[in-house]
């Protein structure tokens, strides 16, 4: 899971946050290093990761103006184990930032919105069959017809950048005889230019790459899944919305479902806000520098990791804990059981945008059957198929059923509400969109104003004493869904059960604070022992 945070300072809204600094308060809280291909992200000893989203350099020093903090787990094997180390590195981060500053002159805030409407947010990834059968025959020839294509990109894409450099160099060196500057200087405003150019470059030769893979997507990729769950994704923002006041005051269930316009893409190309979102398929493809034939071998493989691109980053942990929770057992209802009789939205997108407003759970859409529907009913049909799923597995995990169970009562009291249609009492601080509904209630009382409802969708998003979600949990008392000793083993040690974040961590541990100059990326690390240089591949 990847969780995107804002930055907001309340001394000096212009002053951006520090990241440099604040990577040196993560490290005194868990050790950490640089990865060697992207300076700005960082791997931490107990397997997750930090990086920054949207920022820039500062005439090219460490200082970075970031416009998101990004944490990422690593690869769980539970949802309880996921959203352990996902609160884990909230708290590291929260606490860093603590540590930089004086109490109430910032924060960090999980929501999905900034003051602007722009989105931003939480991805999961899940692994799944990318095809079978015919589907992956044809899937596997059409990457062999691409490969031409992509060995033609790769060249183009480093003649550009070649000359890009060259073009650069020679412009700075007589810029700086005629003006006189430094050498060392480059203008903020210059260094964007060149970057502008390189990355317009890049795009107009990815382009025909782009397509090919979106058609090899569309025609071969993900097909049980599409066709079964479609309507599961259209409807489980009722679990995991975290609500959302617009411009005009008006209240929806979640503004991201809400946007959602295509059920399969690439969220990083033109206006495509899709359910299953393969950008990670594209740059195991265009990644650069280099045509790599490793990470090409690797797109052949059945089953690769998907991102479900729809839902919101909410802060109640059973709100949390249901979104990765139901999704994998319908993932693994789709796998176990393609012909399992559910619900088939005759427009999914259109009825997912339909129910992220409706927060009366009133709307009905209709099947291919000329049956409607609510969210619920599509919902409770889901948990049913599973249940049935979970009787007929010969040995089912506990957590399963304890999914289910939760799930099951969540859907009741959403069942529940009065004709009035007043948000549950008993799911306040338990579903974010709830929670959110019924402070809002609390404000309509008092004859609020839309800019006092807005604040309100903002601050209660912010991770410090003066967010308002966790002012209600403050009164509200419900039972902890995460341990406490969950939370604790989650922040200082990898997961028992992933050998890269444990080979990881060990190394981190060992060479991070000596003079062995350890490197480390994702697939391989390098590190001198005894004068000798070592290496390792992660596999």
């Amino acid at each position: 899971m990847e969780t995107e945070y804002a930055y907001f300072s309340n001394v000096d809204e212009a002053t951006p946050l520090d990241f440099g600094q604040f990577m040196a308060r993560v490290r005194q809280i868990v050790p950490s290093i640089s990865s060697s291909q992207n300076p700005h992200r960082f791997f931490l000893a107990n397997g997750g990761t930090f990086s920054i989203e949207g920022g820039s350099l500062q005439g090219g020093h460490a200082c970075l103006e970031a416009a998101f903090v990004e944490t990422a787990t690593p690869i769980c094997r539970s949802p309880m184990q996921l959203i352990e180390y996902q609160y884990a590195l909230r708290d590291i981060a929260v606490e860093a930032l603590k540590g930089m500053t004086e109490e109430g002159e910032c924060s960090l805030v999980q929501g999905n919105n900034d003051a602007y409407g722009h989105t931003y947010g939480q991805h999961e990834s899940y692994d799944v069959n990318v095809a079978r059968g015919i589907c992956l025959f044809g899937w596997r020839a059409f990457l062999v017809m691409m490969l031409p294509a992509l060995l033609l990109y790769h060249g183009l894409t480093s003649m550009w950048l070649l000359a890009i450099w060259i073009l650069a160099s020679i412009y700075l060196r007589i810029r700086r005889v005629f003006t006189r500057t430094t050498a060392g200087s480059v203008p903020h405003s210059l260094s964007n230019k060149w970057m502008g150019l390189c990355t317009f470059g890049v795009r107009l030769f990815q382009a025909p790459i782009v397509m090919m893979l979106w058609c090899n997507i569309q025609l071969f990729a993900l097909w049980p899944y599409r066709k079964m769950l479609s309507s599961f994704f259209a409807t489980r923002c009722v679990v995991d919305g975290a609500g959302y006041i617009d411009e005009a005051g008006r209240f929806w269930v979640s503004a991201r479902s809400a946007q959602t316009n295509c059920v399969i893409g690439f969220g990083s190309y033109g206006r495509s806000r899709p359910i299953f979102r393969c950008d990670s398929w594209l740059r195991e493809l265009c990644i650069g520098p280099g045509f790599s034939w490793k990470r090409y071998r690797g797109m052949f493989a059945s089953r690769r990791r998907v991102e479900i691109a729809i839902g919101d980053s909410g802060l109640c942990d059973l709100s949390q804990y249901l979104k990765v929770g139901i999704t994998s057992l319908v993932f693994d209802l789709a796998e176990s059981n393609p012909d399992a009789v559910v619900p088939r939205l005759c427009r999914p997108i259109r009825a997912l945008n339909t129910f992220a407003k409706d927060w009366m759970l009133l709307a009905r859409v209709p099947d291919r059957n000329d049956c409607h529907w609510r969210a619920c009913d599509v919902q409770n049909v889901f948990a049913s198929a599973v249940r049935k799923m979970l009787e007929e597995a010969s040995k089912a995990p506990d957590e399963a059923w304890r999914i289910l169970e939760q799930w099951q009562f969540a859907l009741n009291h959403l069942e529940s509400s009065d004709d009035k249609s007043e948000p549950p009492r008993l799911l306040v601080g338990r579903i974010d969109w709830i929670t959110k509904l019924w402070i809002l209630e609390h404000l309509k009382r008092e004859n609020a104003s839309v800019d006092a409802k807005r604040k309100l969708d903002l601050r209660y998003h912010e991770l410090s004493s003066h967010g308002y979600f966790g002012r209600v949990m403050d009164v509200v008392e419900i039972p902890k869904v995460i341990s406490r000793r969950g939370l604790e083993r989650a922040r200082g040690n990898p997961p028992v059960d992933d050998p890269i974040s444990i080979a990881r961590s060990y190394l981190i541990r060992e060479f991070s604070n000596s003079s062995s100059h350890l490197e480390m990326d994702r697939d391989t690390a390098q590190w001198y022992s005894n004068g000798q240089l070592r290496r390792i591949r992660f596999s």
